[in-house]
């Protein structure tokens, strides 16, 4: 049974930032996107990654 009465709070990326990633994951999928935009491709998804993992660990603590 859990412990806690709120959820925790999930934690995204700010919405420029995500549109940026969405603009620059296409790019990728078609192929046209250059080394400087690849480099702040894999930076932006590094923290979305981090982002995603911290919200799963919150919400395994939670769920205890």
């Amino acid at each position: 049974m859990a412990t806690h009465s709120t959820p925790p709070r999930i934690h995204k990326l700010p919405a420029a930032k995500q549109r940026r990633l969405d603009q620059l994951l296409e790019q990728n999928a078609e192929g046209s996107i250059s080394a400087k935009d690849r480099e702040r491709l894999e930076a932006l998804v590094a923290e979305a990654e981090e982002l995603m993992v911290e919200n799963a660990k919150q919400l395994a603590n939670f769920a205890r």
